[in-house]
């Protein structure tokens, strides 16, 4: 039996959906991309409210029936307004952690913390570090420019960066003693609406 508020915010989006029925396909709860242009952005931002809420009540619930789908109810609540869903990554990671996704969890998780929504000192993100084969590295950094990309690739010797939604091109050589030893490369286009952030590690 399903906990009473995950009934509620099921209840939720069915209401909308009945109030746009013509956004929706009529097998599915989840709004496909392509119909976000028929929604007003506070319909937008109400129904990624109300994914998000879902998806934590199913989390703290634990509610198996619903875990296939939650995935999915999150994706698209970021996609909707990704200025409601404060949380997410961490929400990710334990989704990937209850389906026993473990490269899934610690990556979410890294993210989660350099986007300063978990703590290091989190019980979490402690348990995702220790069924790593690897230490984890002390600096966990977000960024959105190529340059303090390579900046910190150079700077730091364990280092994960976590890379923002947007374009990176970049080469450059390295050279010690006239030889090289070192050659940086990454091409990776991602649009927010495609593409969670990306971790790179060295």
């Amino acid at each position: 039996m399903e906990p009473v508020n995950i009934k509620i915010y099921i209840q939720e989006l069915e209401r909308f959906q009945k109030k746009h029925l013509k956004a929706f396909k009529a097998d599915s709860l989840i709004l496909p991309e392509s119909s976000f242009s028929l929604l007003s952005s506070e319909e937008r931002r109400e129904l990624s409210k109300i994914y998000f809420n879902l998806v934590k009540s199913i989390i703290e619930n634990g509610t198996t029936s619903e875990e296939p789908q939650a995935l999915d109810y999150l994706n698209t609540s970021i996609r909707l307004d990704a200025t409601c869903n404060k949380g997410a990554y961490a929400m990710i990671a334990k989704i990937c952690a209850i389906n026993n996704d473990i490269i899934g969890a610690y990556a979410n998780i890294l993210i989660s913390v350099a986007l300063g929504e978990t703590s290091r000192d989190d019980e979490f993100f402690i348990q995702q570090c220790k069924r790593m084969l690897f230490p984890t590295p002390e600096v966990i950094k977000k960024h959105n420019q190529p340059e303090d990309v390579l900046h910190d690739l150079l700077k730091f010797k364990d280092v994960v960066l976590v890379l923002e939604p947007g374009t990176y091109n970049y080469n450059h050589d390295v050279d010690r003693n006239g030889e090289q030893k070192h050659r940086y490369h990454w091409n990776w286009r991602g649009d927010h609406k495609e593409f969670w952030p990306r971790c790179i590690s060295r």
